[in-house]
This record gives C-alpha cells, structure tokens and sequence, in this order.
C-alpha cells in the first residue's frame, strides 16, 4: 500500500499542539499551575494573602498556554523543513518508508514504539520525543482502514 501527501499548515500547527499538551510533563506544569493560581485566587478573595502571588498564578498560567498553545507549535513548524516537502509512503509487511524529494527513510515495525490517533493524524512515535506525522485526509477510506489495521496488528496505540 502506498500513498502521496503534503503538509497542511494549520493542520500542522494542531497536531502539534496535541502533541506537546498530551506529553506527562507538561500536563504536570499546567496542572501545577492551575492548582496554584486557583489557590491563590481563594485566598485572596478571603483576604489571607496579598494580590501579587494571585497576580503571578494568572500570569504563569497565561504565559505557559500562550508558549505551549501558540509560540512552540509555529516555531517548530517554521524550523522543521519536514513540512515543506511532498511524502510518499509506502506500507508493507517489513515496515513503514517514506519518500521524498530530498531522500528516503524506512523503519522496521520494530522501531516503532507505538502510535497516537490525533483528529487529524496518526503520529508514529521512535522514542518518546521523535515522531513521524501521517495524515489521514492524504488517504481514502479503504487506505485508511488497511492503514489502522496494520498499525493496530504492528504497533501498540497509547
């Protein structure tokens, strides 16, 4: 099985997203800070603390969701000249390549840690921080359900 597809950037940008906010650190961070802000917000309204620490819950929790939800996603996505090329992918029993202008590369389903169903993508993970994005509107209905199927018999979802 194979198939051609290109990047959509704003497609792109939120699959991104989904990335970073579904990694256990950040989650973590923006669980921490909301605790924190909604702490320091009661106790301000019951007078127990002044409104700097308040202050500084609001300001940390937007300064970390503009940078997880805007900044990070367009800046990778401007570095990364993965997006700016055209892929064929070719599927089979060994593995998973992928072409391109600029070259090729195949991984043994092996490599594969396990997979991620965003609303747009598959994201096949290496390790914990390389992924491979693979649209799912690049594939027709019958692609896309031999490509679950195979993913779903090689490969572990998380």
């Amino acid at each position: 099985m194979h198939f051609a597809f290109e990047y959509d950037k704003p497609r792109v940008v939120q699959a991104l997203r989904f990335h970073f906010l579904s990694r256990p650190e950040i989650r973590l961070i923006i669980i921490a800070i909301n605790v924190f802000a909604v702490v320091a917000g009661v106790l301000f309204y019951l007078k127990k603390i002044r409104p700097e620490p308040f202050f500084l819950g609001s300001v940390l929790w937007i300064a970390i969701m503009i940078t997880y939800w805007f900044a990070l996603p367009q800046m990778i996505y401007r570095k990364s000249s993965t997006f700016q090329h055209k892929f064929i992918v070719h599927i089979n029993d060994s593995g998973l390549q992928i072409d391109a202008e600029i070259g090729h590369n195949s991984w043994p389903w092996e490599s594969i840690t396990h997979y991620v169903e965003s609303p747009n993508f598959y994201h096949i993970y290496f390790n914990p921080t390389n992924f491979f994005l693979i649209p799912k509107y690049a594939m027709d209905t019958e692609t896309l359900k031999s490509f679950v199927a195979i993913l779903q018999q090689r490969v572990q979802k998380k």
